[in-house]
Parts: C-alpha cells; sequence; structure tokens
C-alpha cells in the first residue's frame, strides 16, 4: 500500500489578468523592475532590394554527393594508449578530419592500401551538412 503524495503549500496561484487596465498596470510594474526592456535591438531599416537579374546561362544539375567506397569492410577495434590517442584527435581536428580517416591514410602510407583509392574514402564520418 502506498502512502499518498504530501501537497507541498506553494502559497496563492496569481490571479489572471483579464482586463486591460490590469494587464496595463502589471505591464507597467514590470517595466519599473525591466521585464518590458526589448530582448534584441529594434531591427534595422530593410534597404530596397537590388533588382533581379537573370543568369544568361541555365543553373546545371545540382552536383552529387561524391563517390564513396562501397566495398565490402570489416571493423578494426583497437586499444591505443592515451598519448596516441590524444594526437589522433588534435590531429583530426587541425584538419577537419576524422581519426577513422587519419588510420586508413597511415595505413595506405605504409603499403597496407594497394587498390584503394584514398578519394572514395570520406575525410569526414559526418554527414555532409553546410556550416
Amino acid at each position: 500500500m502506498s502512502t499518498p503524495a504530501k501537497s507541498i503549500p506553494l502559497g496563492r496561484a496569481p490571479r489572471p489578468r483579464t482586463n486591460p487596465e490590469d494587464l496595463a498596470q502589471l505591464v507597467a510594474g514590470g517595466a519599473e523592475a525591466g521585464f518590458a526592456r526589448p530582448l534584441a535591438p529594434p531591427p534595422e531599416p530593410v534597404a530596397e532590394p537590388a533588382p533581379v537579374t537573370t543568369p544568361a546561362a541555365p543553373p546545371s544539375a545540382p552536383a552529387a554527393a561524391p563517390a564513396m567506397y562501397d566495398g565490402p569492410v570489416s571493423p578494426l577495434r583497437l586499444e591505443v594508449p592515451d598519448l596516441i590517442w590524444l594526437a589522433l584527435k588534435m590531429e583530426s581536428a587541425k584538419r577537419k578530419v576524422s581519426v577513422k580517416y587519419l588510420v586508413i591514410e597511415a595505413l595506405a602510407a605504409k603499403g597496407y592500401a594497394e587498390g584503394l583509392d584514398l578519394s572514395l574514402v570520406p575525410e569526414d564520418g559526418r554527414r555532409n551538412t553546410k556550416r
């Protein structure tokens, strides 16, 4: 058998401001306390838009996503010392590539990726988003 939950006394609920006079009084009182300040600066005046010129050539087809390696893959799980992991993370952040790409690049430099086109391996494993 569970015990009924105790209600926590929170005090009286604020009364709703239904008429315009009460609402105006509340807004005026809040303005004195700093609650009526605008959160953002006033919008800049909108300049007249430049006339639109039509392009001479029709837009070409959207660029296709870069080709990716779609052959068979196998997972490679290994433990590395923290110093190596930190160095890999720092280098990947500097070059804006993934740690996986750095490892594949190093293996290719040692000759383990014969026949593999590194341009098909994505440099960054995240989704292609414009930032």
